[in-house]
């Protein structure tokens, strides 16, 4: 009875020790995948810091904004530097601070861009365009056409309008308004950046 207590008492002590081994191996997998993802926050967040000292000057002269929104890069312009209001084509002052927003974004060789245009809610009044919808798409289009000319390649780049469909302030006061009508330049993550597929 004592070596049949004994055989089993052992047994169960080299399950438990199995499964302790299979906790432990899954625990340090575990913390592998923490590590890498540790090292993908690091990376990101050493290219948010490098992107914003290159842009450190428009910053703090207002002209633009970065800021990291669902997990991606953005270069946010107000739409009040680079139009008139109302209108789709650049403004001479547009065109220059797209120029230097241009010199930092053509170092990115390996990056995609999307030109995202947005407006506020206030329906237009005597434009050329039936809605806001239209309105930030053609000003995306535009600021799109105008970084072809100033070297980036074509093929990183596409163009989208969310009209006032997608406001980052209320649309109740005129400093709302004024937020929501921006164009943003989404830098789109690289294929190699993406999780895995299940």
């Amino acid at each position: 009875a004592d070596v049949a207590r004994e055989k089993a008492a052992r047994e169960d002590a080299e399950k438990g020790l199995t499964a302790s081994q299979t906790t432990l191996e899954a625990i340090q997998a575990e913390l592998g995948e923490l590590r890498c993802q540790r090292v993908e926050v690091e990376k990101r967040f050493a290219a948010f810091r490098e992107l914003t000292a290159k842009f450190q000057k428009m910053i703090d002269t207002g002209r633009l904004e970065i800021v990291v929104r669902d997990g991606r890069m953005i270069v946010k312009l107000p739409a009040g530097v680079l139009f008139d209001s109302g209108q789709a084509e650049l403004s001479r002052d547009g065109e220059m601070a797209l120029m230097e927003v241009a010199v930092v974004l053509r170092d990115l060789t390996d990056r995609k861009f999307m030109v995202v245009g947005h407006t506020d809610n206030v329906p237009l009044k005597n434009s050329v365009y039936s809605d806001n919808w239209a309105l930030s798409a053609a000003r995306a289009l535009n600021v799109q056409r105008f970084l072809v000319t100033t070297g980036i390649k074509p093929e990183n780049l596409v163009a989208a309008g969310y009209g006032e469909f997608d406001p980052i302030k209320t649309n109740k006061s005129d400093a709302g308004r004024k937020a929501n009508r921006r164009i943003e330049i989404v830098l789109l993550p690289n294929v190699s950046e993406m999780p895995p597929m299940p």
